[in-house]
């Protein structure tokens, strides 16, 4: 049974109790000059009942892990998008194979077996395949502790954090884009069949402008080059709204408004028409950047690289609060991955 305590903590009146993994976990009830003693009493007692009703409901809870985890892939479908429903459903099956014997309760996963589960799929896929799967099963079975059919999470104090690449700190200048950008635009195909190329060529030159003056993502500056090619969306005004792509918006599609600055304004009107006229949505832009890159001789780039670039500018420029919705991150995002220093900050 769970014995829930009543305590005065100054002015403040406190319940604490320990939970059946071992966790002291505390919880604040209001001020004492609005919650007298008696109610603080009465309180305790109705957070006591409650917790060992729940705790019995706990115990009563022994589901095979097949049935339940039907049920829960079944329950989440309306609520999570498709790509992230394949990957529930790749993890339930990874689960069932690796860590599941037939007919097996879904408590008999334990933190032990849920290290040796791990350990597998290290021999199978990469560290931040492996990080992302332990992030859903860790989602899996805080469902399932819900429900009480777990004690405890058994991915509870296993990391599901993506091991952290050396950190880049290249700064893209506006050269380096001008060249880039020229070339694929002014590399005209001599045969019929060269046009395809071309186009897609155009649409990745209109990419990179907007990667460098936007700091947009580059599903970001794809999604916007095909809504400015086909002449739904147009570079006019100061401001851009950014509309995520498909019916949900995620970690990482929001809609926001975006800074248009003058240059790039002065870029659309140049070339906007040109574009709509010959380019095509953009496909395969890395490759496409990569070979344009060798051939001007500039020192490679990424999308991410523009981005971290257009961050820096902004920075030195506007608040900080300002940059971060303009790029649609938080503060701790851009000092984590974004902010760092540039050649300009020594001269």
């Amino acid at each position: 049974m769970i014995e829930v305590q009543l305590n005065s903590n100054g002015d403040y009146w406190q319940l604490s109790w320990t939970d059946p993994t071992g966790k002291r976990i505390r919880r604040g009830i209001g001020h004492k000059s609005k919650v007298n003693r008696k109610t603080a009493k009465a309180r305790r007692l109705e957070l006591q009942a409650s917790l060992n009703e729940n705790r019995e409901g706990r115990a009563a809870a022994r589901s095979l892990w097949t049935r339940w985890s039907e049920r829960y892939l079944a329950n989440r479908n309306a609520e999570l998008m498709p790509k992230t429903m394949v990957m529930h459903h790749q993890v339930v099956r990874l689960l069932t194979e690796n860590a599941y014997r037939p007919n097996e309760l879904v408590m008999a996963l334990t933190p032990a077996r849920a290290n040796d589960v791990v350990a597998s799929w290290r021999t199978l896929v990469g560290p931040a395949t492996v990080a992302k799967w332990v992030r859903i099963a860790k989602t899996v079975f805080t469902h399932a502790h819900n429900e009480g059919e777990v004690p405890i999470n058994p991915f509870a104090h296993i990391s599901g954090a993506e091991p952290t690449p050396a950190q880049r700190e290249r700064h893209v200048t506006i050269e380096d884009v001008t060249k880039v950008t020229q070339y694929l635009l002014e590399q005209k195909p001599k045969t019929a069949a060269g046009w395809e190329g071309f186009k897609t060529r155009a649409g990745v030159a209109l990419m990179v402008q907007l990667g460098y003056w936007t700091g947009m993502r580059t599903g970001e500056c794809q999604h916007t080059a095909g809504l400015l090619i086909n002449g739904f969306q147009e570079l006019d005004e100061d401001r851009y709204i950014l509309y995520p792509r498909g019916e949900y918006e995620t970690t990482k599609q929001k809609q926001r408004v975006i800074r248009i600055e003058p240059s790039l304004r002065l870029w659309w009107k140049q070339h906007g028409k040109y574009l709509q006229a010959m380019a095509k949505r953009p496909s395969n832009p890395y490759r496409v950047v990569k070979d344009a890159m060798e051939v001007v001789d500039v020192e490679p780039f990424t999308f991410a690289d523009l981005r971290r670039t257009r961050d820096v500018i902004w920075h030195q420029t506007y608040p900080s609060h300002v940059c971060n919705v303009w790029l649609g991150h938080s503060e701790r995002v851009a000092q984590k991955h974004y902010l760092s220093v540039s050649e300009e900050h020594y001269s």
